[in-house]
């Protein structure tokens, strides 16, 4: 979709050149510095291989990169890929609260969004204590990082 949105012409040798180069040569700014590795499964009925995919399971690990600080966030995705999609999101969603319970929870936000609160609160000192030894965000992070999204609309 044009957004109307004019870059200089790029240069020939494009596919030399490391893409922050690029980017930043055609004028763009790093918003955000983060790295995802996504795990895709798919979801089919119980015992019947080979047939159609109800879901997607998008398991995300992201790493976000803050100056000198490296912030870990795990999330799970669901896109159900069949008309009826409320029954097999549901069952998807029960099956993995039966498994894993405490250790999910909703999450409304996109990962820039995420990724911008969660440099505000690090500036800010909120998140002290909210980190575990591989600086994994802790759940009461999530609660400090959702208060912080919820007033601003990010």
């Amino acid at each position: 979709m044009d957004r109307g949105i004019k870059l200089p012409e790029q240069h020939r040798d494009f596919d030399r050149v490391h893409p922050l180069d690029v980017m930043t040569n055609l004028g763009l700014e790093v918003i955000q510095d983060r790295e995802t590795q996504r795990q895709v499964r798919n979801v089919i009925p119980m015992g019947q291989e080979g047939e159609a995919i109800l879901a997607e399971l998008a398991i995300d690990s992201v790493v976000y990169h803050f100056n000198d600080k490296v912030i870990r966030h795990d999330e799970v995705e669901i896109e159900a890929k069949v008309r009826d999609y409320s029954i097999v999101l549901r069952t998807v969603i029960e099956s993995l609260i039966a498994t894993y319970g405490p250790a999910l929870r909703r999450w409304d936000y996109g990962k820039l969004a995420t990724g911008k609160a969660i440099e505000e609160l690090l500036n800010e000192g909120a998140l002290e204590g909210l980190l575990d030894i591989n600086n994994h965000l802790k759940p009461g992070a999530y609660d400090r990082i959702a208060g912080f999204l919820r007033p601003t609309g990010l």
